[in-house]
């Protein structure tokens, strides 16, 4: 735990895209613990979730979150490549191993809460867990909906950990959706 070893060192790694927003994407190598990271890019590349992709850029600790900046190289090597998410827990999420990661909360998932900027919370019966609105879904959540599961990356911003839905498709339930004229 705590800061990455290669901080401030150039690496190169490839991996398919578990998740993609206006500002970077999450690339795993692997489909466990410690397999994920976040690249903050401008997009050249253009990826979509299911592309493998080389990159080369600089390993950074941004206010505690592991990523990769200063992209020097990206490519896209292959498309429409299978995408797992891990299963946990609020108990476990909330893990420096777990950073980045695709992963899926299940069972009996309830709205908790509703917090500040577009936060909220689930509860999954062990615990809650914090969820974000950085990427695209047409999710309204209500206080008491319940969830039958519920997938996206975990992050940490502003001193919490959080998992961020890529899409609506990521929650399956009583999902109310939320539509613009």
């Amino acid at each position: 735990a705590g800061p990455s070893p290669y901080d401030g060192q150039e690496v190169s790694f490839q991996g398919i895209v578990t998740g993609a927003h206006a500002e970077g994407y999450y690339v795993a190598d692997d489909w466990a613990p410690w397999s994920a990271i976040y690249v903050y890019n401008d997009l050249t590349i253009g990826p979509d979730v299911g592309d493998e992709v080389r990159v080369t850029g600089t390993v950074d600790e941004y206010y505690e979150l592991t990523e990769i900046v200063n992209v020097d190289y990206a490519e896209i090597i292959s498309h429409d490549n299978p995408v797992q998410s891990l299963p946990v827990t609020a108990d476990d999420y909330e893990d420096e191993s777990y950073e980045s990661c695709l992963v899926t909360f299940s069972g009996g998932l309830t709205v908790a809460s509703l917090e500040s900027v577009g936060q909220w919370t689930l509860d999954d019966g062990v615990g809650t867990v914090m969820v974000d609105d950085l990427m695209d879904y047409n999710y309204f959540p209500q206080v008491g909906d319940s969830l039958t599961s519920l997938t996206g990356i975990v992050t940490y911003s502003y001193s919490e950990w959080k998992v961020e839905p890529r899409c609506t498709s990521d929650f399956e339930g009583s999902v109310i959706p939320h539509y613009c004229l």
